[in-house]
């Protein structure tokens, strides 16, 4: 017998929060009927969405689903979940009900994903009340597999750091070209993927520079510079460790699944 549990949180307002497996993908597992009414809306019958989660199950989400223009004449199904209690946000996911799905990657700050509407995804850059909003513009054709140009934007014009996480969950960082004003990156993408944007220097991922995160990188980097000592036994070599941002950042940012 397998007996399934949920698991709950509750914030310090009193709200329950269900915890699930994130969604990677949406399907078209059976095809419905498709046609546009006098008035221009879509009207979709039968057929079944079913959204493909990170532990590999599937969930049958049809009639959570609302529908829309794809942007090139068709229809997509777009199913929006999670919470907007502060400081977490709702996320969305779409598939086209014309033959293939949607490549559109997760994106968001590593811990939760962002909003998007009309090909711009927003989230705040972290946990603080005061973290800046942070703005993902999708490529003009859309995003797809392979490359795609894309640009960033935040509150303020912050610094951030843009990183690909693969399905595997290395993570590639990629390097802005800035013109008018206008920061752009360049990322090839595959199934899984997903972009994890932060502010430069944000350690802990509360979305704000401040002493705290000089503290945690002291000490990750004094941990890293004991290891590689242990490791050889030979202390010049702790000097020859090359640390990056990538190396400073939180495990639970950087391996939470979107």
């Amino acid at each position: 017998m397998c007996i399934r549990a949920r698991l709950s949180f509750k914030t310090d307002s009193g709200i329950l929060i269900a915890l699930t497996s994130a969604v990677r993908e949406l399907k078209v597992a059976e095809e419905p009927e498709i046609a546009r009414t006098e008035d221009g809306q879509w009207e979709v019958t039968g057929g079944k969405i079913v959204a493909v989660l990170a532990n590999g199950l599937e969930r049958d989400i049809t009639a959570l689903v609302e529908y829309r223009d794809d942007g090139s004449g068709g229809v997509e199904a777009v199913y929006t979940y999670g919470t907007s209690v502060q400081p977490y946000t709702k996320s969305v996911r779409t598939v086209s009900l014309n033959g293939a799905s949607a490549a559109q990657p997760g994106i968001g700050n590593g811990a939760e994903e962002g909003v998007t509407e009309n090909g711009v995804t927003s989230f705040k850059a972290g946990t603080s009340a005061g973290a800046p909003e942070i703005r993902v513009t999708a490529p003009a054709n859309g995003w797809a597999a392979g490359e795609n140009i894309f640009t960033v934007a935040s509150d303020g014009d912050a610094a951030c750091t843009v990183m690909v996480k693969k399905a595997d969950g290395t993570l590639v960082r990629l390097t802005a070209s800035t013109a008018d004003g206008t920061h752009s990156f360049t990322a090839v993408l595959a199934e899984g993927d997903s972009l994890v944007v932060g502010l430069k220097g944000d350690v802990n991922g509360d979305g704000e520079i401040t002493s705290r995160d000089i503290a945690v990188s002291y000490t990750h980097l004094t941990l890293l510079t004991t290891r590689a000592v242990h490791d050889s036994g030979v202390p010049e070599r702790a000097e020859q460790q090359q640390v990056d941002y990538l190396s400073l950042i939180p495990i639970s940012r950087c391996r939470r699944a979107f």
